[in-house]
C-alpha cells in the first residue's frame, strides 16, 4: 500500500521518534547550523548534506564506517563547542602544601557536587605548592553553579 507516493516500507524507514530532531551539522569550523523545514533555503556550502537524528541527548549515527567517521567528526566539534560555551574553569594557585588544604577541599567537593575539582601538588617550586582547579557549567546570569560562590568565600 502507498501513502502519498511512498511504499509502506519507505514510510516506516522515514518515520522518526516523537520529540526527535534532525540536526544538520556544519562543516568548515562553524559550531552548528539548524536548518528550518525548508532545507532548500539552507547554505549548502557550509552545512553537511544530510542530518543526524537527535533524540534528547542521544545522537543516532550511520552504520557505514565512512559515513560514521565523517558524522562523528562533525558531532564531536559540535558537542565540544556547546560544552565550552556553557562551562567555565578556574585555577587557584596556592603557596600552601596540598595536605594542608585537603580537608577544606573535600568539604567544598561535598557542598558543590556540580563542580569538578582537581588538586595538583608542585614539588620543588619555590612559591607554588598546590594548584586547585574548578570546572562547572554556566547557569543564568553567567555564574558557575556553586563554583563561583566557592571562590568568593
Amino acid at each position: 500500500a502507498k501513502s502519498g507516493g511512498l511504499t509502506e516500507a519507505q514510510v516506516k524507514m522515514a518515520t522518526l521518534p516523537a520529540g526527535s530532531r534532525l540536526r544538520y551539522l556544519a562543516r568548515g569550523g562553524r559550531d552548528r547550523t539548524d536548518i528550518p523545514d525548508d532545507a532548500a533555503a539552507a547554505d549548502t556550502a557550509v552545512v553537511d548534506e544530510w542530518p543526524v537524528l537527535q533524540c534528547s541527548n542521544i545522537y543516532l549515527l550511520p552504520g557505514v564506517p565512512q559515513y560514521f567517521s565523517s558524522k562523528m567528526e562533525l558531532l564531536a566539534r559540535l558537542l565540544s563547542a556547546e560544552w565550552e560555551a556553557r562551562s567555565a574553569a578556574y585555577r587557584v594557585v596556592l603557596s600552601a602544601e596540598e595536605t594542608s588544604v585537603v580537608e577544606a577541599l573535600n568539604g567544598a567537593v561535598r557542598r558543590h557536587p556540580d563542580v569538578c575539582f582537581g588538586s595538583y601538588p608542585f614539588v620543588g617550586h619555590p612559591t607554588t605548592k598546590t594548584v586547585v582547579t574548578l570546572e562547572g557549567r554556566l547557569v543564568e546570569g553567567g555564574y558557575v553553579r556553586n563554583g563561583g560562590r566557592f571562590l568568593e568565600r
